[in-house]
């Protein structure tokens, strides 16, 4: 099972804005906001730089995608009830 988080990043101010996509969102990881990419958890930045050298629009798997100035990228969860 995978969450989805859809990263923003403002080309201006380069505030990120951070939103959760998914069924376990509750037990999302991320502040919604961040002063900078440089704020935001390891995990987080190394698959953002993964994308930013990655083909617009093509998928990375076990990483995410990237459209315009935004990151899609994954949390595999290892383990979750339903």
């Amino acid at each position: 099972m995978n969450t989805l988080y859809c990263v923003r990043i403002d080309p201006d101010t380069k505030l990120v804005n951070v939103q959760c996509i998914g069924m376990f969102c509750v037990d999302n990881k991320l502040d919604t906001t961040y002063k900078s990419c440089n704020d935001l958890p390891e995990w987080v930045q190394d698959k953002i730089a993964v994308l930013m050298i990655a083909e617009e629009g093509g998928i990375v798997e076990g990483v995410g995608y990237r459209s315009n100035h935004s990151y899609y990228i994954t949390d595999v969860m290892e383990s979750h009830n339903i």
